[in-house]
């Protein structure tokens, strides 16, 4: 017993000791692959209800690549677009506690129609098959829950 309270408290200071970049790191590691559009949703501001806008991108993919350069693929277009992703953190401090926030932000340029289309969003939840982010535009948000393929 008193082996496992030595290995709880080692992994906790270890896991609470990492610095911002290791921690970003993991999240990047976790997005790396191609991911597909599994649920789809938009709510505009002040609306009640949200719409399920799935048809707007079933059969896309993203694929995340480790030097953080993106391909979005359109299926509906039978086009792909290159693009950049990062993730950030940001720390916000009430008192003596941290909360700790992240972002997924891509951006790809759209060479049919010459111009650029990104997604900044919140990560909501993220393990190594799923990924769940808001993005927001300037007239509401969008829910997307993703699926990785490979």
């Amino acid at each position: 017993m008193k082996k496992l309270l030595i290995l709880a408290i080692t992994g906790l200071v270890l896991f609470s000791s990492c610095s911002d970049e290791e921690i970003v790191e993991r999240r990047e590691d976790k997005i790396e692959g191609t991911w597909e559009f599994e649920k789809a949703f938009y709510k505009r501001d002040n609306a009640l209800f949200r719409d399920n806008v799935l048809e707007d991108f079933e059969g896309d993919l993203i694929h995340f690549h480790a030097d953080q350069t993106a391909i979005y693929v359109d299926n509906s277009l039978d086009e792909s677009f290159d693009g950049d992703w990062f993730v950030v953190l940001e720390r916000y401090y009430d008192q003596d506690d941290v909360d700790r926030e992240f972002f997924l932000d891509m951006e790809f340029y759209d060479s049919v129609n010459d111009e650029s289309f990104f997604y900044y969003g919140n990560i909501q939840w993220l393990t190594k098959k799923r990924l769940n982010f808001t993005a927001w535009d300037d007239n509401g948000e969008y829910t997307f829950k993703l699926r990785k393929v490979d």
